[in-house]
């Protein structure tokens, strides 16, 4: 996953592909299938609703909710599997799509497996609790921070708080750059126009998207991005 930092480098950071497909995310570059969609916002998400899973009690990382209607207990696909006492239904196999129930699952309450079908060497709940504790504090931004609006949009007073800190300075600057070196990117897919020739501005969130990005309508006029959830 490409993280763009505030010092205007970008860094990478890893994320299990089986976690990626069970969120929905796709490949950045579906001829290399090596770097996949940003999984923050999702992560922001789920730490805004205070979630955690349901068997190692960790609220690391992105989770699954339980199929089970009413039922609100999440769990992190791994540990579902590693578990192996809770049903996990894949949307793809070797035949194909899978066409019950794909790509979901069910916590212990709800799942039917029965002792004997348990694989061997599967973890126990203290053993996945013990793993979580282990790992290290995951850092995210501040939930209570408020994301800084687009410069353009930003009045003096604003500009001169957002410049005050040299990173945004450094990372403001070397975006004008980018652009006028290389061209314009869709803030989607990062897909580079040059000159944004086929770029677009969504009229509700003020993204600028190419047209592959560009959510289906029947009124031309309606400039809406794929992403808005506006």
């Amino acid at each position: 996953v490409p993280i763009n930092t505030r010092d205007g480098t970008t860094m990478s950071k890893w994320v299990h592909v089986v976690c990626a497909k069970w969120q929905g995310l796709n490949f950045v570059d579906k001829a290399k299938r090596e770097v996949v969609e940003d999984v923050l916002p999702l992560k922001l998400t789920f730490r805004q609703h205070k979630v955690k899973c349901d068997l190692c009690q960790s609220s690391r990382g992105a989770f699954n909710k339980c199929r089970q209607s009413n039922c609100q207990k999440w769990l992190h696909v791994t540990c579902a599997r590693a578990y192996g006492r809770c049903e996990v239904i894949h949307g793809e196999n070797c035949e194909g799509p899978v066409s019950e129930n794909p790509w979901t699952l069910l916590c212990t309450e709800h799942s039917n497996v029965k002792e004997e079908a348990v694989p061997q060497g599967s973890s126990t709940k203290s053993q996945l609790e013990a793993c979580a504790k282990v790992l290290p504090p995951e850092i995210l931004p501040d939930l209570n921070q408020k994301p800084n609006r687009f410069f353009v949009k930003m009045n003096g007073k604003e500009r001169k708080s957002f410049l005050s800190d040299r990173r945004n300075e450094t990372s403001l600057m070397s975006e004008i750059l980018e652009r006028r070196l290389q061209g314009v990117r869709c803030e989607v897919c990062n897909t580079l126009e040059e000159e944004g020739k086929n770029l677009t501005k969504c009229f509700t969130c003020g993204v600028v998207y190419c047209d592959s990005c560009r959510l289906p309508s029947d009124n031309e006029n309606d400039s809406k991005v794929y992403s808005c959830k506006a």
